[in-house]
């Protein structure tokens, strides 16, 4: 059954790698998949959060620093070294890769030792870590950030760093994460806007006197 997955896994990999490859997406998937040119709107959208005078949007603003920070640290440093897959361009020949720019594999590929591996994708993990944890609060752009972390998803096996299942299974990993600091998330809230003081009606002016 696992090798029926993994052969599976590795066609799917082909059909989105090669067969379905085109200039636009040449382009667009590498700026897609780094996180290095959001910054500046990322860093625009927390201040946003963080400067509303509400105790929730306060709230989700520092949270989701624990949100990035669990999805990475799980994804990356518990489950990648536990499963230990290479990656694509590691282990199969003629296929295109992205690194700084569009590479292929040469026709017979040597063995790596290398501890860079492949499952679970963290992009994947993070973006719907993220993407799920924002929806849970601002279910008017749940698309937008679903959309975003579906299209971080699939550059990875575009750009030849993981496999499709990779992808699959972090996006399920940051989604159970996203869920489950929203939760985190609602609670603290709650327990903030238990204890504000509740607003004293104004006796003096007369306004409530009989």
């Amino acid at each position: 059954m696992l090798e029926l997955i993994k052969k599976f896994d590795t066609a799917l990999f082909f059909m989105i790698n090669r067969d379905w490859k085109n200039g636009l997406f040449d382009a667009c998937m590498p700026v897609i998949s780094e996180v290095q040119y959001f910054f500046i709107p990322i860093a625009f959208f927390w201040l946003f959060l963080i400067l509303k005078k509400d105790v929730k949007t306060r709230t989700v603003a520092l949270v989701i620093f624990a949100v990035i920070a669990t999805s990475d640290i799980v994804s990356a440093r518990v489950l990648k070294p536990f499963f230990e897959r290479p990656r694509p361009y590691q282990v199969l020949p003629g296929i295109d890769y992205y690194r700084d720019a569009w590479r292929t594999t040469p026709a017979k590929m040597e063995a790596s030792d290398s501890t860079n591996f492949s499952m679970p994708s963290s992009h994947a993990t993070n973006m719907f870590a993220a993407a799920v944890f924002l929806s849970w609060f601002f279910p008017s752009y749940a698309w937008l950030y679903l959309l975003l972390a579906l299209m971080a998803s699939y550059s990875r096996p575009y750009l030849g760093m993981h496999y499709p299942l990779d992808a699959v299974a972090g996006g399920v990993l940051g989604s159970t994460i996203g869920i489950l600091y929203a939760l985190l998330a609602e609670r603290i809230a709650g327990l903030f806007q238990r204890k504000k003081p509740s607003a004293v009606p104004d006796t003096e002016n007369g306004e409530n006197k009989k």
